[in-house]
């Protein structure tokens, strides 16, 4: 007899292989099932598209007929291999030139000019550690979702004076009470510790419990940043879990804009207090920047060789080869649209204020008929060394899937040391975003994990080596920077795609069909030297701020 799962009743287990979360979810949910459900495997590693290994891991965690299951797989299947001259396949470009079995050469890792450690492609890219045990993205992923101690709170809303702040704890231990492990907790403000202390509690295993945290508030915290974070070491003395909640006040989160001396401007001048002007050659900006225009495209030349170009409209990233197998051909391509058509532009003044208003038609790479309008708004406030911008991206008769969507720039190669306060140090994405945790960070792009998108980006500074640059300003963004070959490419997101695993979709798609206008906003600060505002000079400039190698 079959439940109304269709499974045996006569198994001893049930060993479903690679259900979706709604699959899994649902067998949770079947009453008629009676034995252990433990998944074969429920969430596979290919290249780094890991989609949803958390939201299925709380499914798991939610249903005491699951008793778990297994990630594909451990370690990539690879070799290290001299090219000596040979051609070497990107699986990244296209996916389905390497056949199995096949003699020819994978270049899935790089070592040297001469060394690759191959994987064949997709037949054995798939393990959360490279071949030669070096952890991947997935692999940190991994440890923080299989955590035996959880804090689901990310951000808690604090008043002024002394106070006890709960958070919820679930011990997910099977028999360990959390009177065993150790917790400490960090008060940092503007990134500088104001208190810190051990924290106690008693939760019996597979239970949930309050962490109690005693914190004294000060009208600091509607200027500045207040994070707390915790470090969990086990009865071992091993570091298990490490988490951050971001403190706000009753008022709601910090405007970095309106703190650095003025709110974004996001909308046009009022007409009746401007006055059209002629099309600058150049402005002013700051005190030794200058913005010129050429070819109906700007730059910003900050010192003798630092230069932001643009603009240009981002609908993509490298895909992985989970991407490549699922969405197949369907992906816009290459990331960043560069051929347009300039429909209008015009310039208005305001006393110290420039407006310069464009539209553009950006065509698709390789489909001139497929279009998306750019409708770009600056203010440019020179005494200041501010660009207030504001944008619309309208998509016009398109099709297929973007898997990033906002505004983009290009940068010199030597604008290439990012700082930043907004969820790091590692790259996020929907449905893989368990390791990115809010706090102020520093990359450059021989870090690892230097190139992706982050979240929840208040400011991100990107200069030289003597801090000449600029800084972006906004409100909880996905800010986006990437080396590509001699430049550096940055990235305003409006929209970001999942990941998808191997065999599914992920789970967040950008049919760009189905976008009808996406806008967004944000401030460019031109950055001199050590001449910064006093804000960003407090958290960047007078002292190191952590970098991802530390």
């Amino acid at each position: 007899m079959k439940n109304l799962a269709g499974l045996p009743s006569e198994l001893d287990i049930y060993a479903p292989h690679y259900r979706t979360a709604k699959e899994m979810m649902a067998l949770g949910e079947e009453e008629t099932l009676d034995k252990p459900i433990i998944h074969t495997e429920y969430n596979h590693a290919l290249d780094i598209a890991f989609d949803g290994l958390d939201e299925k891991w709380e499914i798991i965690q939610k249903y005491p007929q699951m008793a778990g299951g297994m990630i594909w797989v451990w370690s990539d299947q690879g070799l290290y291999r001299k090219v000596n001259g040979r051609e070497v396949i990107d699986s990244y470009v296209d996916i389905n030139t390497l056949q199995f079995p096949s003699k020819s050469l994978s270049g899935d890792v790089w070592i040297d000019e001469n060394t690759i450690m191959d994987s064949h492609g997709q037949y054995g890219t798939d393990g959360i550690v490279y071949a030669n045990r070096v952890p991947q993205l997935d692999y940190w992923q991994a440890r923080k979702v299989y955590s035996p101690v959880k804090i689901p709170e990310t951000e808690k809303t604090v008043k002024l004076g002394k106070q006890n702040l709960e958070l919820t704890c679930l011990n997910r231990y099977d028999f360990i009470d959390l009177k065993e492990v150790s917790i400490k907790w960090v008060l940092k403000i503007a990134d500088k510790i104001a208190a810190q202390a051990q924290a106690s509690l008693q939760v019996a295993p597979h239970d949930t419990g309050q962490l109690i945290i005693p914190l004294s508030i000060t009208k600091k915290i509607e200027q500045a940043e207040h994070l707390l974070s915790m470090v969990v070491t086990d009865h071992n003395g091993r570091q298990i879990y490490e988490h951050v909640v971001h403190l706000v006040p009753e008022s709601g989160p910090m405007d970095y804009a309106a703190l650095l001396g003025a709110s974004l401007r996001k909308t046009k001048m009022d007409e009746s207090q401007v006055s059209p002007s002629p099309f600058p050659q150049a402005i002013e900006i700051g005190k030794r920047a200058k913005m010129t225009f050429k070819d109906d495209r700007f730059s910003i030349q900050i010192a003798s060789n630092a230069t932001v170009q643009g603009p240009f409209v981002r609908v993509g990233r490298k895909p992985t080869m989970a991407e490549r197998r699922t969405l197949k051909n369907q992906l816009w391509e290459p990331p960043l649209l560069c051929q347009f058509q300039v429909l209008k532009k015009d310039c208005y003044r305001s006393g110290a204020e420039i407006m310069l208003n464009y539209e553009y038609d950006f065509s698709r790479s390789d489909t001139s008929s497929q279009k998306i309008k750019l409708q770009l708004r600056m203010v440019v406030i020179d005494k200041q060394g501010w660009i207030d911008v504001a944008y619309d991206l309208t998509p016009l008769g398109c099709k297929d899937y973007v898997q990033e969507f906002g505004l983009a720039f290009t940068l010199s190669e030597n604008l290439s040391h990012v700082k930043w306060l907004g969820d790091g140090f590692y790259p996020a994405y929907p449905f893989k975003s368990e390791l990115a945790v809010r706090g102020f960070y520093s990359m450059e792009p021989q870090d690892r994990y230097f190139s992706g998108n982050r979240m929840n980006v208040d400011f991100a500074l990107i200069t030289d080596a003597k801090n000449n640059g600029i800084g972006i300003v906004g409100n909880s963004e996905n800010i986006c920077w990437e080396k590509d070959q001699s430049r550096i490419v940055l990235s305003h997101n409006l929209k970001v795609a999942g990941l998808g695993t191997k065999g599914e979709l992920p789970r967040l798609l950008i049919p760009i069909q189905e976008i009808d206008k996406a806008s967004g906003s944000f401030r460019i600060i031109v950055l001199e030297g050590n001449n910064y505002p006093k804000l960003l000079s407090e958290f960047f400039v007078e002292r190191n701020t952590p970098s991802a190698s530390d």
